[in-house]
């Protein structure tokens, strides 16, 4: 059974800065200690490109291309192996792998999630 975590405040919440990203490219991470993918996110010209590494080997790296994600963009980079991953990609974590976060029609990099 999932318990809920710890209480917290809308105004921690809202020190987030969660945006919609493009994944513009997508390489393997053999180095990674746990499968992973090494993504370019695109978070439109105010932010530009970012890194992350994502655990979501369960995709088809041809089925990434292109596609829009919701990622936090304020969190301190974070070195996985010899790879420094600037960003969290968001997904729901099911017994099949993380199942990414979908975005309606209409939203572009950049745009704020709240």
């Amino acid at each position: 059974m999932n318990r809920l975590k710890e209480r917290t405040d809308y105004e921690t919440f809202q020190k987030l800065d969660i945006r919609i990203g493009r994944i513009i490219s997508v390489d393997s991470f053999p180095e990674a200690r746990k499968p992973a993918y090494k993504l370019k996110i695109y978070f439109g010209d105010d932010i530009g490109i970012l890194n992350s590494s994502a655990q979501i080997t369960n995709y088809k790296p041809e089925d990434l291309l292109g596609r829009l994600v919701v990622a936090v963009v304020n969190f301190p980079p974070k070195r996985v192996a010899n790879f420094i991953s600037q960003v969290l990609v968001l997904g729901s974590i099911t017994k099949d792998g993380v199942k990414l976060l979908s975005v309606d029609e209409g939203a572009v990099p950049g745009d704020y999630v709240a």
